[in-house]
């Protein structure tokens, strides 16, 4: 497996940017400060010069765009409140279901009380111990991002 992506590493990535990019221009770009999506398109231009370079920076700079994306949506209540349903409905995601139970309750009276901060608490600790990666697609599961 590590061959075949050696041998097709310029196409993985231009996949792994066009993804990251595309969940910018979907879901994120209209909640971004224009600063912010300035600061976006200028790391994807360094990004895909890092592919065509070939560079090994290009992994940092990806986790960079994919940071980008999730700080922004993660100031967006709707996304907080997305995250934080999915996060309480997918106990196998949790090694502690007990741990889990109770942070869920938290969340919840957070959730009744309209305590955004609080449950953003809350989802930063369930993420915290949920078991499996934090990666993009993990970042948006049961978040819909195309908000109308």
């Amino acid at each position: 497996m590590a061959l075949t992506r050696r041998e097709h590493l310029k196409e993985i990535r231009q996949l792994e940017l066009d993804r990251a990019v595309e969940v910018f221009e979907k879901g994120v770009r209209q909640h971004a400060r224009p600063t912010e999506a300035t600061s976006f398109d200028s790391l994807v231009k360094t990004a895909q010069r890092a592919i065509e370079n070939n560079s090994s920076d290009f992994e940092s700079h990806l986790d960079d765009l994919r940071g980008r994306n999730f700080m922004i949506l993660w100031r967006q209540d709707w996304f907080v409140i997305d995250r934080f349903k999915w996060l309480s409905q997918d106990t196998y995601l949790f090694a502690d279901l007990r741990e889990h139970a109770q942070m869920v309750t938290v969340g919840a009276d957070a959730l009744k009380t309209n305590d955004i901060d609080k449950l953003r608490a809350v989802v930063a600790h369930l993420d915290s111990i949920r078991i499996g990666s934090a990666g993009e697609d993990d970042m948006m599961a049961g978040a819909n991002i195309v908000r109308s």
